[in-house]
């Protein structure tokens, strides 16, 4: 039975958004926030940044992670400081052990300043402040698990707690929060397509690609699982191997066996069943769209984006691939839609406090 959110909740996430949706001064800094999925408009250039510049370490984004590509990187310091288009100071410091790089970031303009720390290229921590709207954010992302966000006020007061699979979950699920603190700096970090974009384009290939592919079941997934327990040893192996062959959607559904709940033999075969499906160069729409199909929580976020027709598509498919159907409510055929698709699977504590 899916649970649905109290009125009290519905009305605590429309404070939320009030608080979050006031008018702030646009400064030079700053892209222009687009309201839609597509690409922001003028989000900047981070080809003349100190990283992209000297090549002194290299970022990649798997599966929505931020990640240091190991093999590209050079011990040392650089720091750079630019006044065009706007204020802007680098500073940067790569370390090394075993080959593996670590490194301390710093980005600051005028009105956002963000500390980024990176350790055994897996390990990240972000810090994010913008003094103008008095918020600043704490982001960890550890080598494996989910990417936990806590957004303050410049007094320290908690406001919200997140916990996200990714940076596009983060992006669906709290589009200000994205915008605000992480959004202009990615592209001093990583070449490439924006998250916006990779999102944009993966969920189109979400609705015409993905539903007349042969995506695994969650229950084609559990019966794997269940028989990586077995008491013989090629039933195990065989069960493991027909894992890694359901490809990348299949990681989105092992995501949702807790670990506390399997035998040890199990999770050792379903690590490496991850390991082995890991993608090792950066996120294409395509591996997108693939990762994504099996993930009940992603098709939430992305009907707020989808018409009626589009809903009823994607409902019929996750129900068939994920054992259970939309949380959010249908949007109705003449383009009303009620977009309470976040409440009900977001893991997050509001300022507001529990109902």
């Amino acid at each position: 039975m899916i649970r649905r959110p109290r009125l009290s909740v519905l009305l605590g996430i429309a404070i939320v958004a009030v608080f979050f949706s006031q008018p702030i001064t646009a400064h030079a800094d700053e892209p222009n926030q687009s309201g839609g999925l597509g690409p922001p408009i003028d989000l900047p250039n981070g080809s003349s940044g100190l990283i992209q510049q000297t090549g002194i370490v290299h970022f990649q984004m798997i599966l929505g992670r931020l990640e240091l590509d190991p093999p590209r990187h050079r011990k040392g310091t650089k720091s750079l400081r630019q006044t065009e288009p706007f204020e802007l100071q680098e500073r940067i410091t790569v370390s090394s052990e075993r080959g593996i790089p670590s490194l301390h970031y710093s980005w600051e303009t005028n009105h956002h300043r963000v500390i980024v720390n990176v350790s055994d290229a897996l390990n990240l921590h972000l810090h994010s402040q913008r003094p103008d709207l008095r918020t600043q954010i704490a982001l960890v992302q550890p080598a494996s698990g989910p990417i936990d966000v806590k957004l303050q006020l410049d007094t320290g007061e908690l406001l919200e707690s997140i916990e996200v699979p990714s940076l596009y979950h983060l992006q669906a699920s709290h589009p200000e929060i994205f915008s605000q603190h992480i959004e202009r700096l990615l592209p001093y970090l990583l070449p490439g397509p924006s998250i916006r974009q990779l999102r944009f384009e993966a969920e189109r290939q979400l609705l015409t690609v993905t539903p007349n592919r042969p995506i695994p079941t969650y229950g084609s997934v559990q019966a794997c699982v269940e028989r990586l327990s077995d008491s013989r040893r090629a039933v195990r192996a065989a069960a493991e191997a027909e894992l890694c062959a359901f490809g990348l959607p299949v990681l989105r559904h092992i995501d949702r066996f807790p670990a506390e709940l399997l035998e040890t033999e199990q999770r050792a075969r379903l690590q490496r069943v991850r390991q082995h499906l890991q993608p090792r160069s950066s996120d294409t729409p395509a591996r997108l769209a693939s990762w994504l199909s099996s993930d009940h929580r992603y098709w939430n976020l992305a009907t707020a984006n989808f018409s009626h027709e589009e809903w009823l598509i994607a409902d019929r498919f996750v129900h068939k691939t994920c054992g259970k159907h939309l949380d959010s409510v249908q949007p109705s055929p003449s383009g009303l839609r009620i977009a309470d698709a976040i409440a009900p699977h977001m893991r997050s504590e509001s300022y507001l406090g529990s109902p």
